[in-house]
């Protein structure tokens, strides 16, 4: 180029290929084809592009180029050249992000023969494939087969004279909610609690909530989420379709309760005569846990 040249602005020129997954391979090769030709016989781009639309970065480089010189573009963080191979600027692009794009269009270019469309191209590495469908799902992990309740427990065997539970201007240790939870239980289990009962939890947030749950699990039951702020013709339908035997709930709220069949445990009764004492486990870590309903945005809730 002639010094002065105003069009002597850059050592590239961009290229635009629309191409949808429908679009002939053979079109969208001619419209690359083109494009090439376009560049190595033009004179660069004019040295006062910016000047003429203000939004236009006449010293912006793409991170990508593609170029029929073996080597890496000027400011580009990778350059595809069209002998086959693939530049990578260090400092910019990890040795293994390059490696995954240079596998990317090995691919691709493998596909080539058999493609007719450009959609054909779009594939995988299998060694991508097998780290995206097996390795990132491989979640396996080691862990104390235990119950919610049994490791709540053995917390309040190491602490029992912590603080377990704050609320308002309530506090709880972990002996003093274990024993209320207990008490609970054993109320639970004389109405028939046991391993696989679905059982409504309907107490308002607060540490009777939090009381409820744990007598449940302790009972060996699953507690069935009952939030006293749903209208009632939804609770009424997770009542009926949990089919629960038994709800527990608060002397304030029980009677917002709608009508049904259960049999009614108050939490915040007077379970003074039962045992404070850790009921015998009997729900495992096959046994159901909890029963929640899904909100019912695209019809009746499910459990």
């Amino acid at each position: 180029m002639r010094p002065g040249d105003k069009r002597a602005a850059g050592p590239w020129l961009p290229l635009a290929v629309r191409a949808e997954d429908d679009t002939p391979l053979a079109t969208a090769a001619e419209v690359i084809a083109k494009g090439m030709d376009r560049a190595r016989n033009s004179g660069g781009r004019a040295a006062d592009l910016g000047l003429r639309d203000p939004q236009i970065d006449p010293g912006a480089m793409p991170d990508l180029g593609l170029s029929d010189k073996d080597l890496l573009l000027p400011q580009t963080a990778l350059t595809v050249s069209l002998s086959g191979r693939l530049h990578y600027d260090a400092a910019r692009v990890t040795g293994e992000a390059a490696r995954l794009i240079a596998d990317r269009l090995n691919t691709a270019f493998a596909a080539l023969p058999d493609a007719a469309t450009c959609g054909a191209l779009w594939a995988l590495p299998e060694a991508e494939v097998a780290q995206m469908l097996t390795g990132w799902n491989a979640t396996d992990r080691a862990y104390d087969r235990t119950t919610v309740h049994a490791a709540f427990e053995a917390q309040v065997a190491r602490t029992p004279d912590a603080t377990a539970l704050v609320f308002e201007d309530q506090t709880f240790t972990y002996a003093a909610l274990n024993a209320a939870a207990n008490r609970l239980a054993h109320a639970l289990l004389a109405e028939g609690a046991g391993p696989g009962m679905p059982i409504g939890l309907y107490c308002t947030r607060g540490p009777d909530l939090m009381i409820g749950a744990l007598a449940i699990l302790k009972s060996g039951g699953a507690y069935v989420p009952l939030d006293p702020a749903y209208p009632a013709d939804r609770i009424a339908h997770y009542i009926t379709d949990s089919a629960a035997p038994l709800i527990v709930t608060q002397v304030k709220i029980a009677a917002q309760l709608p009508e049904n069949e259960s049999k009614i445990v108050m939490v915040d009764a007077d379970h003074a005569a039962m045992s404070g004492h850790n009921p015998d486990a009997s729900a495992t870590p096959e046994d159901l846990a909890y029963l929640i309903y899904t909100s019912g945005s695209t019809g009746t809730p499910k459990g």
